[in-house]
């Protein structure tokens, strides 16, 4: 994942919410553009995600963040189930 590649997807019209999948196996939220910041170098990237009491943030350097993804990921690696069982 590069710098230019995560500039993009925070600034593509409309904007759609995205997680970034850290090396750690960590999934982050990115609901607003205004919620991620990147530093000057492309090195480094900030992230701000929940609300209220729950609000937290992380601070990685871009060469581990693995992936970006438009879906939630699940907790167990396997894509989520649509629909219902029968």
């Amino acid at each position: 994942m590069s710098a230019t590649e995560i500039r993009k997807t925070l600034r593509q019209v409309p904007f759609k919410p995205f997680y970034l999948i850290i090396d750690s196996g960590k999934t982050v939220l990115v609901s607003h553009p205004e919620a991620m910041a990147v530093s000057a170098r492309g090195k480094t990237c900030f992230v701000l995600f929940g609300r209220g009491r729950d609000e937290d943030w992380i601070l990685t350097d871009i060469d581990h963040i693995r992936a970006i993804s438009y879906e939630s990921p699940s907790k167990n690696g396997r894509p989520k189930r649509r629909g219902r069982r029968t």
